[in-house]
């Protein structure tokens, strides 16, 4: 005896009345799910995607592919292994999760807390649009003969419904990627990178809402100078400060948006009544020592909390996150030669473009004389640069 659909519930709360409508209600729920109107807003997502596929790439992509290329992944698997990521499993995820979730609810003592955050991809892989992922990885920088190839492996797929041992209806999706090819998994993981983008400006748009609607709401009180300086540096300064910490602020769309907010509300200007601003922002976020009135400047200080954070992991070797990131991005290369890359998560990009500010202050120690350069690395406390100043001679030798 074979497990049969009878009737099920539509979705506007009727119920089908024979076998047939029930058909047609689960063909109409696939065609749903598997089309879609025009997606809106995915410019303004690749806005952040930096370019990180180079023209040699693109060429060695479209080469032909030789007998040893596919000779060497596929015998390199073990017999005993499916071709996958390092033979990975599903359930490894669910025991981690497991573990995770036991060791919360056995937490009962003790200072510190710990939390954990479940992001819910719901049916991700059959949401993915074609014409979004179309346009990423042109983004980032796949030339059009490969991005033509993965779109025509992609757009080739159709489907029928397998109702009571009967194949129903012929849906011809335009998105969503398939469930068991192995090409899908890497597909899915460069949409997460538009994922990632969009999670971050949507921090930063938090940030810079944040900060402009308590701006807005003093706009209405009467304020003295002192009292506007005093809450401009006291609460407008210290709202974004946790993701300055690990995050670089866009400059243009966050530091000086902001920026503008302040001076405004500053000089007494609001939507019905502007000023002329005498004074530049840039004089007054000067300390007042540099006849500035002591503003942070946003850019500024953003810079120096990330400063601050690669310090931290120099200084700080016993920390997790600093051996995470010593196994994940270190290699055996010293981080001021360190080149960023496009795949590197952005809170590693944002502490990297704080290294030319913290080179500035920082000396080397002289040891056993074996990895010092005198000319060239900075190792004289109190000098200009740190740096040797006198002209090198070659006939010396040194």
């Amino acid at each position: 005896m074979s497990n049969r659909i009878g009737l099920i519930q539509k979705r506007d709360g009727d119920w089908c009345k024979d076998v047939e409508e029930t058909g047609v209600e689960i063909i109409q729920y696939f065609k749903d799910i598997f089309t879609f109107e025009e997606p809106q807003g995915i410019d303004d997502i690749l806005n952040d995607i930096p370019q990180s596929i180079t023209n040699v790439k693109n060429k060695q992509l479209t080469s032909p592919v030789t007998e040893q290329e596919v000779h060497r992944p596929v015998f390199s698997m073990h017999p005993s292994k499916s071709p996958g990521p390092n033979g990975k499993q599903i359930l490894d995820n669910v025991l981690v999760a497991h573990e995770c979730n036991h060791f919360l609810n056995n937490k009962r003592s003790g200072k510190k807390g710990y939390v954990a955050i479940k992001l819910d991809i719901f049916k991700a892989y059959d949401r993915i649009e074609w014409t979004f992922l179309e346009k990423l990885i042109l983004k980032i920088g796949f030339c059009q003969q490969w991005v033509g190839w993965i779109m025509e492996c992609v757009s080739s797929v159709s489907y029928s419904v397998n109702s009571n041992r009967e194949k129903k209806g012929f849906i011809k999706p335009i998105r969503g990627l398939r469930q068991g090819d192995l090409l899908s998994p890497f597909l899915f993981l460069i949409c997460a990178e538009g994922f990632s983008a969009l999670f971050n400006q949507a921090v930063f748009d938090f940030v810079k809402e944040k900060v402009l609607s308590r701006i807005s709401g003093w706009r209405e009180k009467m304020l003295s100078m002192v009292g506007k300086e005093m809450l401009l540096k006291s609460m407008v300064m210290s709202l974004p400060a946790y993701v300055m910490l690990c995050y670089k602020l866009p400059k243009e769309e966050v530091c000086k948006g902001i920026g503008r907010e302040m001076a405004k509300l500053w000089l007494g200007s609001n939507r019905e009544k502007k000023k002329i601003h005498w004074i530049g922002w840039e004089k007054l976020s000067k300390v007042k020592q540099s006849e500035g009135l002591g503003f942070r400047d946003l850019e500024s200080f953003n810079q120096a909390f990330l400063a601050k954070q690669l310090w931290r992991i120099f200084t700080r070797l016993n920390l997790l996150v600093s051996k995470i990131l010593k196994v994940r991005y270190f290699k055996g290369t010293l981080v001021w030669k360190m080149k960023g890359r496009s795949i590197d998560s952005w809170y590693w990009r944002s502490i990297l473009s704080a290294r030319t500010l913290l080179e500035k202050g920082v000396r080397k120690r002289v040891g056993d004389r074996k990895t010092i350069d005198i000319w060239e690395d900075r190792w004289i406390p109190g000098a200009v640069g740190g740096k040797v100043s006198t002209q090198r001679d070659p006939e010396l030798g040194l």
